[in-house]
């Protein structure tokens, strides 16, 4: 056996054989033979090759043709003449004067192999091999064979899906990370807005009406003035004017419009932006209210800064605080609650001393909201008619860095 068996392909041996190479010739034989290396089972062909690669002086395929029809023990094998092309042409012509040929015994058949057939079958063999299914092929194979071809098949859609999901994640996370942003970016802002549109009733009701408004219009007129924020909003009002299982029913959806509904089932929703900006803003007034007051120059803040500093100081420090709105209020500017002690705060920024002005805002403001306590919080100093007034109508007069341990001298005055 030589090597091109083992090494070289059917095609690649009929193309050696074609250019007179005897051990293709001997391998294509031997491939007949022994119906292996994807050509049938052919004795006869493998007869034929065997002598063409004889012939080319292949002595392996000299050794098999003996094996295969030795010598007759009578008489020597008689040898087989091809006829020439000029007879094959002459018994072809029907005015030929050619006697017609001798009867051949039924008994003993001859092929007679013409160069042009035997050229024609080497083409077929090489251009059209013939397909032949194992001798174990049965219903259950084929059964195997349709099982193993859907496996395969939904691998395929598996890892196209996989590789979909991975890029729609994607998308969504730097989407996500841009709206993180700029809110970050507006954060100071909008914690302002928050701490000017919050209202609350003299229930304890908070009404957050005027805060959506605020939202809105952020989302409107900042967030979506960016491309992929705004196609995600559009995105979202699209499928809300559409019927999700009309859609959905539709018996062609590209892949775009499948696309565009995984991004909308996985998007963040304006409702969740919302949500976003809303816990950003309260995170970031935790972290300002726990500041140090030393850390803030409250000679930089407005009066309505310097409002908002001081509620968000109490509101580090365990009291329920709001600012009060602009009108309205009867002189109260922040109202807390601690430990069911209620208290009105009058918030004083100022350069010089504060007077009995102040002390009597918030003494009128305390009886309008039946208040426990009444207070006023300056960064400066106290008149001494103020102090006076003071301490005979229970006023207390504090600088704002005693709002931290207000509480506790509460606490002790009630004890």
């Amino acid at each position: 056996m030589t090597a091109y068996i083992i090494h070289y392909t059917k095609e690649k041996l009929f193309m050696l054989s074609a250019k007179g190479n005897s051990d293709a010739m001997y391998s294509i034989g031997y491939r007949y033979l022994e119906g292996i290396g994807g050509l049938p089972k052919n004795s006869l062909l493998a007869t034929q090759w065997f002598k063409k690669a004889a012939d080319a002086g292949n002595s392996n395929a000299l050794k098999i043709l003996e094996k295969l029809s030795p010598p007759s023990p009578v008489a020597p094998q008689a040898k087989i003449e091809l006829p020439s092309q000029s007879k094959l042409e002459q018994s072809s012509n029907p005015n030929s004067n050619q006697e017609p040929n001798q009867a051949i015994d039924n008994d003993q058949p001859t092929v007679i192999q013409t160069p042009l057939a035997s050229l024609m079958s080497e083409v077929t063999a090489q251009s059209y091999p013939e397909i032949h299914l194992p001798k174990t092929f049965s219903a259950d194979s084929a059964l195997s064979l349709f099982a193993y071809l859907m496996l395969l098949m939904w691998l395929i859609k598996r890892l196209l899906n996989k590789r979909n999901y991975k890029k729609i994640t994607q998308y969504i996370a730097r989407t996500d990370q841009h709206i993180d942003l700029l809110i970050n970016k507006h954060l100071k802002t909008l914690a302002l807005k928050y701490k000017q549109t919050i209202k609350q009733d003299d229930y304890g009701n908070i009404f957050y009406d005027q805060w959506e408004v605020a939202m809105e219009y952020f989302l409107t007129h900042v967030l979506a003035k960016q491309t992929d924020i705004k196609q995600l909003l559009d995105r979202e009002t699209y499928f809300k004017n559409t019927n999700e299982k009309v859609f959905l029913k539709q018996k062609k959806l590209s892949k775009a419009q499948k696309n565009a509904f995984e991004l909308y089932k996985r998007s963040p929703t304006r409702i969740g932006i919302k949500e976003k900006i809303t816990q950003a803003v309260r995170h970031y007034q935790s972290i300002e209210a726990g500041t140090d007051y030393k850390e803030v120059n409250v000679d930089l803040l407005s009066p309505l800064a310097f409002e908002h500093y001081c509620a968000d100081i109490l509101s580090a420090n365990g009291w329920k605080a709001h600012v009060t709105q602009a009108s309205g209020d009867q002189g109260i500017d922040i109202i807390a609650q601690y430990a069911n002690i209620n208290v009105a705060f009058q918030c004083k920024k100022y350069s010089s001393a504060i007077g009995n002005q102040a002390v009597q805002q918030i003494i009128a403001g305390k009886q309008y909201i039946r208040a426990d306590i009444a207070a006023v919080v300056s960064n400066a100093k106290y008149t001494h008619s103020a102090k006076q007034l003071a301490s005979s109508t229970g006023v207390y007069l504090l600088h704002y860095s005693e709002l931290k341990t207000f509480k506790d001298r509460l606490l002790q005055s009630a004890a």
